[in-house]
């Protein structure tokens, strides 16, 4: 009931649940055609206020992961061309809405610097937060902090020994740095 009085209209709130149909490419036809669902979380923007069946309108976020911020292209996930492209509207129940994490709602890439030992803070920072998103279901969005974990300890290369992912026609590679120029 706290979430509910909380609510505004152009808030964004996590989605505890929606499924995600999963249908095998190819299924023998001697076999029954089952379809498997994936439940995952997902961030969506309220559109309405709850009505008097406890309902509200939402616009989902796009499920493909997009980088956070300054984090610049993902070293590892897969490009998605749909980022930002589709977005799905849909009524649910306040019962399945969560307010975000609370690191979610700051944004706290402004304190960053190159100083080593606060990039191996940022590192665990990021990863803990994936970790916690994963745990919600929300893939998409732990991805992104995974990611921007990945960021910063590729770009600690001012070391010879240090190790970075690069790509490499099209794929993730990790590469040891055994000069520096």
């Amino acid at each position: 009931k706290e979430h509910r009085k909380a609510l505004a209209i152009g808030s964004t709130v996590r989605l505890t649940s929606i499924n995600i149909l999963d249908t095998p490419k190819s299924v023998p036809k001697r076999r029954s055609q089952g379809v498997s669902t994936l439940a995952v979380a997902c961030r969506s923007i309220v559109a309405t206020l709850p009505d008097e069946n406890g309902c509200v309108s939402l616009v989902q976020d796009d499920l493909a992961p997009a980088p956070l911020g300054r984090m610049g292209k993902f070293l590892v996930a897969p490009i998605f061309n749909s980022v930002g492209v589709e977005v799905n509207e849909c009524e649910v129940a306040v019962s399945d809405l969560k307010p975000l994490l609370a690191f979610e709602q700051d944004d706290d890439t402004t304190n960053i610097t190159d100083n080593a030992q606060d990039m191996d803070t940022w590192v665990n920072r990021y990863k803990c937060y994936g970790d916690q998103l994963l745990r919600l279901n929300d893939y998409a969005c732990a991805i992104s902090y995974y990611e921007a974990a990945l960021h910063f300890v590729s770009s600690k290369v001012a070391v010879v020994g240090g190790t970075l992912v690069v790509k490499k026609k099209g794929y993730s590679v990790i590469a040891e740095v055994d000069c520096v120029e």
